[in-house]
């Protein structure tokens, strides 16, 4: 009669328990499947690794009536795997036991509770199932009750894809502004399968989710076409299937390459330079990810020298220009030129015509009638002073031999702002010729023309 139990198996108490119970109970070890549809069910919902309260009443209809026995049994078994024994004590001091097939150490019955209720730790897929608890009575009729445990198993962080599958871990991209976008997430695992909600920037985006073949779920997502403000979006997809854990989640970074916005020179334009000194200008611009190259070109040269500073947070890069400005830079064009190289786009370019002042700078030469003709006493000679300057000169002289010349009609020598005529020339007239001019930046003396005569023949 007892030999359900496995005698080779339980202790010797539960052998004797046979007796005792299995004779005043008429041997209704186990109840048949119309009784099993009669018995109330309990389900109770754990996660996997937490902890399991799965409830049994002991509690008697007879007031003073006592439990002897407490035992938990897999449905359709008849193998006890945890038993509580009061039949010689009371409750409280009743003896544990529990298979170590099943639970193990992992069990505890906690009967002071109201319902009691059978604790297991430590919970593993294998633990989920349908449970039967029997109370045995003193003198009552024995009491079982059914416990379906559900073990859910959370699903583990998502994995988001690219449009060719691939693996992205943090970043995405980069991406050029204008292009579409798809992105996948997909999780495997879990018990039941989860539910997969994509979140944008922390606002909830898209929650179509979808089951495939291989029992994985996958949620896609598509941007049509990238705005400049998509940059540095947090696209995170978040995988659940149950209200007790923390969902399971994954997150990328979205990149992009953008073009420069503006180019600006926001320093130095518009400004009067004094040759022969030191400038500075200042251009900067905005917009470009990675930040961008500026580059600078002086009437169609490009300036080395500059330095660049992007600031923190890489939006914008500032360059910084300085150099000595020559006479000859007058006028000319200075440009700033800011570019992304990743990108095959054209620059974008900002300029300043240099406007500067500086000193005279001259030259003397024969009149262009003269060039090349062999000069003699009594001949007419014609002189120009050429003048480079900015403001003009305020005043331009003739000098001989290092001496100023005065102009003397009487004496042939006409002089008409920067021209000298010298009307029929002596052989004293001969020497060095000069002009010298000077405005509010100075003044200078041009290189001298030398004047040789030859001697008048008769």
């Amino acid at each position: 009669m007892c030999l359900p139990f496995g005698y080779r198996i339980f202790p010797s108490w539960i052998v004797c328990l046979c007796l005792f119970a299995g004779f005043s109970k008429g041997l209704e070890f186990l109840p048949t499947p119309l009784q099993f549809k009669q018995l109330k069910t309990t389900n109770i919902t754990s996660i996997l690794n937490g902890q399991a309260r799965l409830p049994c009443d002991i509690s008697s209809p007879n007031l003073g009536e006592r439990v002897i026995l407490v035992l938990w049994f897999r449905l359709n078994s008849d193998t006890p795997i945890y038993s509580v024994d009061a039949r010689d004590v009371e409750i409280n001091r009743a003896g544990h036991w529990s298979a170590e097939t099943a639970f193990g150490r992992r069990a505890r019955f906690a009967w002071h509770e109201t319902p009691s209720y059978l604790v297991v730790d430590g919970l593993v897929k294998e633990d989920k199932g349908v449970y039967r608890c029997r109370v045995d009575y003193r003198t009552s009729q024995t009491k079982n009750s059914l416990v379906n445990l559900t073990i859910i198993v959370p699903p583990s962080p998502p994995k988001i894809l690219d449009e060719n599958g691939n693996l992205i871990r943090s970043v995405a991209g980069p991406y050029l502004e204008g292009e579409s976008l798809k992105l996948t997430c997909e999780s495997k695992g879990g018990e039941p399968l989860p539910k997969l909600i994509w979140y944008r920037d922390g606002e909830r985006w898209d929650t179509t989710d979808h089951s495939t073949l291989n029992g994985s779920t996958r949620n896609d997502v598509i941007l049509a076409r990238l705005r400049r403000d998509d940059l540095n979006t947090i696209l995170s997809c978040e995988a659940s299937n149950n209200n007790e854990t923390v969902p399971a989640s994954s997150f990328v970074l979205l990149d992009m390459l953008l073009a420069p916005l503006e180019v600006l020179v926001i320093e130095g334009r518009d400004r009067i330079y004094s040759a022969n000194k030191e400038a500075r200008f200042v251009c900067r611009s905005s917009g470009s990810r990675p930040p961008a190259a500026i580059t600078w070109w002086l009437g169609g040269y490009r300036i080395a020298g500059s330095i660049d500073v992007v600031s923190q947070n890489g939006n914008s890069t500032t360059s910084t220009l300085s150099f000595i400005l020559q006479t000859e830079h007058a006028g000319k064009l200075l440009v700033c030129r800011a570019e992304n190289l990743r990108l095959k786009v054209l620059p974008l370019e900002t300029a300043t015509v240099l406007n500067m002042v500086y000193p005279p700078t001259l030259s003397v030469t024969f009149g262009k009638s003269l060039e090349g003709k062999s000069l003699k006493e009594g001949d007419d000679v014609y002189f120009e002073c050429h003048v480079v300057a900015n403001p003009a000169p305020l005043r331009v002289e003739w000098r001989h031999n290092g001496q100023r010349i005065s102009q003397s009609v009487n004496k042939g020598v006409i002089i008409n702002d920067r021209s000298l005529v010298l009307q029929k020339i002596s052989r004293s007239q001969g020497g060095r010729y000069t002009c010298a001019a000077w405005n509010e930046e100075g003044g200078s003396e041009s290189e001298p023309v030398l004047l040789n005569l030859q001697c008048k023949s008769y």
